[in-house]
């Protein structure tokens, strides 16, 4: 980020030099031409445009692993948008109307601002290449296999090319250790129960789930479940069995094809222009939303005799655990007997107040909050209670990846099921969630964003 902030400063100020031996031919001196205030602002705002550009780019996730083809694309991509916009801002008064000139003036704000920020990256990716295939820069990586299964271990440890950077340093199992030690492998088995002490004491990066050779999906899942709460990335050897909700990544061209477990199939830019999003939004909500919620939150305190907002722990992004708002729609004692329980339509727990909150969504306005803080997503899949989730993954393993992202104020489930009433319903709703997170997109957010604008409008939230 400093090399790039650099850069951009350089390319803006060989920019302006060109301005002033174009413009202002014998007339203007580059002193003279930065006593302009609109000049010196944009040498300064310039820089800073550029640093969020290349943000949302996605250029600043996971820098230790790309290609140089990669930052060709992505470094080419954002320095357009960047020359773009300055032209349509800054230098929207200095157009001459002549489309030769004015393409030769963005092609040169284009040209110096590529260089400038490509050459330092170049030289940073070539770094760490060299880094990786001497050896010298590694990830630490716990290897998750069946011990009653060494020669798959074996092949796949025996398979990891230099220039990904994996280094194994533990071999944990998901089956009972044999008595016969490590049948051959470099590490010893260590026991499933023992990672989380395993990846803290060994500074882990990655874990590597490898697939089951009975295609026991179910217990794999049990145990990603296992894992996830560990916050790294889990990926998974892609073999020939396909599965819902699995995808295909590469961490390398030349490395196997790997499907992450933890992560959401979609790009660094689409989960920065995603997460921007949510704060623009979400923030702009609050703020006009302020006296309408607080006329509300008067009215429930009122009728109800107790605190407005309800808060009520629910798990989110890898199974995180966090603390939800809503507008509080029954009964102080709901739950008097300590059995969590679900809501239905009739359910004599509801206030009257409560039944209209329900039905225009009005309730989860205060998640905007949790929007605001990071723990929730506009759109992803709506967050449940541990006591619910544990029935639901016993049920339906697969239910562990909608951890993959953060839990939304409206999903597809909500939008397409509504309301679950039992464990049977929360299931059935879990299948367009899963849809989701298999067809993430900034698209499928806005299409999902007007159902539930729809539903807010016509009164179907029940």
């Amino acid at each position: 980020m400093a090399c790039d902030f650099a850069a951009s400063s350089l390319a803006i100020f060989l920019f302006n030099i060109f301005r002033v031996r174009v413009m202002f031919p014998g007339t203007m001196t580059l002193g003279q031409f930065y006593n302009l205030r609109m000049v010196v602002a944009g040498q300064i705002l310039f820089p800073v445009v550029c640093l969020f550009i290349f943000y949302l780019s996605g250029y600043y996730d996971n820098v230790l692993r790309k290609s140089r083809l990669q930052d060709l694309i992505v470094t080419g991509g954002s320095c357009i948008a960047a020359t773009l916009l300055f032209l349509l801002t800054a230098l929207i008064n200095d157009l001459s109307g002549d489309r030769g000139y004015d393409y030769y003036l963005f092609s040169m704000l284009f040209i110096e601002l590529f260089t400038c920020v490509m050459i330092p990256r170049a030289i940073h990716t070539h770094i760490i290449a060299r880094q990786l295939r001497r050896g010298v820069l590694k990830f630490n990586t716990v290897i998750i296999g069946e011990a009653s299964n060494p020669g798959a271990i074996k092949s796949y440890i025996d398979s990891i090319r230099p220039w990904t950077g994996m280094h194994p340093v533990s071999i944990v199992c998901t089956d009972q250790i044999p008595p016969s030690g490590n049948s051959g492998l470099p590490l010893p088995f260590e026991p499933l129960d023992d990672i989380a002490a395993i990846c803290a004491g060994r500074d882990v990066r990655q874990i590597v789930l490898l697939p089951p050779d009975d295609n026991n999906w179910g217990h794999t899942l049990q145990t990603l479940n296992r894992i996830i709460t560990l916050r790294l990335p889990v990926y998974m050897p892609r073999n020939d069995m396909a599965f819902t909700g699995l995808h295909t990544r590469h961490l390398d061209v030349g490395s196997e094809p790997m499907v992450n477990l933890t992560g959401a199939n979609i790009s660094a830019a689409t989960a920065n222009f995603k997460r921007t999003a949510d704060i623009v939004i979400s923030a702009a909500a609050l703020t006009f939303l302020a006296v309408p919620l607080a006329l509300t939150c008067a009215a429930i305190a009122i009728t109800s005799g107790s605190s407005p907002i309800y808060r009520q722990l629910r798990l989110g992004r890898h199974c995180k655990p966090f603390r939800i708002y809503k507008l509080r729609t029954m009964r102080s004692d709901a739950e008097s007997d300590g059995r969590p329980r679900l809501s239905s339509h009739d359910d004599p727990r509801i206030t009257p107040l409560g039944h209209f909150l329900r039905k225009y969504r009005l309730d989860e306005l205060p998640q905007f909050w949790n929007v605001l803080r990071g723990d929730m997503s506009l759109v992803g899949p709506r967050p449940e209670r541990p006591y619910f989730t544990e029935r639901i993954v016993e049920k339906a393993p697969q239910y562990t990846l909608l951890y993959q992202v953060r839990p939304g104020i409206t999903s597809w489930g909500m939008v397409r099921y509504g309301y679950a009433s039992d464990i049977d319903q929360m299931i059935a709703r879990m299948r367009y969630d899963l849809l989701y997170v298999e067809n993430l997109s900034f698209l499928l957010d806005m299409k999902i964003l007007f159902y539930t604008f729809n539903t807010v409008i016509t009164g179907k939230g029940l």
